[in-house]
Parts: structure tokens; sequence; C-alpha cells
């Protein structure tokens, strides 16, 4: 089998044998957001979070729809802003951006804090390692 599809083959029976194993929560409440739809999101996020900085479901939604929009920097100071409960979001967005280095250790934070979505930062960073 040619490398990169064995590779491939890999990362989809890992992320197979965690979503089996109920090691992949899954985030009911991110919003169902398409297309053109996201900017209107970041605008309305953007105030809820300007309002409620303590509101960590919406800084959550608002680092989601920046990285959909591919607006990396921004994502990865609203996660950053959102202390541990993001530390993976910030991870993805330093992946996005090739900061490998930078978003295995922010994987590792997310994992090491016990995050709510620590075991989906198991994933990232498994899948980090993958990479390489």
């Amino acid at each position: 089998m040619h490398r990169r599809a064995r590779g491939i083959t890999h990362r989809l029976l890992f992320a197979t044998a965690l979503l089996f194993t109920g090691a992949i929560a899954c985030d009911a409440q991110q919003p169902d957001i398409a297309g053109s739809e996201y900017r209107a999101a970041v605008t309305s996020l953007e105030a809820r979070v300007t309002a409620n900085s303590g509101d960590i479901e919406s800084r959550r939604s608002l680092v989601r729809a920046l990285l959909e929009l591919g607006r990396y920097d921004d994502a990865e100071a609203v996660a950053t802003a959102g202390g541990p409960a993001l530390l993976r979001l910030r991870g993805v967005a330093q992946h996005a951006r090739g900061r490998r280095a930078e978003a295995a250790a922010s994987f590792q934070q997310s994992i090491a804090s016990h995050a709510s979505d620590s075991a989906s930062a198991r994933l990232e960073l498994a899948l980090l390692h993958l990479e390489q």
C-alpha cells in the first residue's frame, strides 16, 4: 500500500476506534451554520463574548466559526483568552498555521488540564504525530 494511503487508513482506523469507544464526545451545542452564515455568526458571537467574557460556549462557537472562515490568528487569540477550556481549539488554529510544536503543546496542555474535550485533544495530538 502506498505510504500516504496507509497513513490515511491509520488515521481513519484510529478515529473510528475512538468514536466507538466513546472517547470523542459529540458537541450538540455547536450551532448549525452554513456558508455565508459564518460571517453573521461571527458578528453575533463576538457581541455575546464581548457582553459576557465568561461565556465559554459562545467563545467556543466563535473560535469554530473563525476556523471555518480561515481566520486562524483571530481564532487562536479568542481561544487563548478562553483559558484551559479552549486549549484544544487553540492547538487546531496553531496547526492550521503550520505551527506544529505549538499545536502539540496546546494539545498536551488540554490533556493535562482534563478539559472537557481532552479526549479530542488526544486524537489531535496522535494525528499530529502521524503526520511526521
